[in-house]
């Protein structure tokens, strides 16, 4: 019987969803890799406008990012901190990184 991935994948994504509606966290940070590429900008983008919508506090956080990238930001209008993390959030997101090493 061939395995339906589909179908798994919205079951983690329920999962997931489930959980963080429950732990309600009140602000996130969203953490990209260096060199935050357009993907990393773009998935930032929605996360941080799915944040706003649900009244959460979001800011996004990139050590660097690439030239292309940089334009995306100007014409998303969009805002990120190039230092470290050091407030306090209640929840902390990697994007488009599996690996903490990669943050900086």
């Amino acid at each position: 019987m061939p395995i339906d991935w589909k179908d798994q994948v919205k079951r983690k994504a329920r999962k997931y969803l489930n959980r963080f509606i429950q732990e309600s966290p009140k602000s996130v940070a969203i953490l990209l890799h260096r060199l935050a590429d357009p993907d990393a900008i773009c998935s930032a983008y929605v996360l941080s406008n799915f944040f706003k919508e649900m009244k959460i506090l979001s800011d996004i956080y990139a050590e660097s990012v690439k030239s292309i990238s940089k334009k995306i930001l100007d014409l998303l209008d969009m805002k990120i901190f190039r230092n470290s993390c050091t407030k306090a959030y209640d929840m902390i997101l990697l994007v488009d990184t599996n690996n903490p090493n990669n943050l900086g």
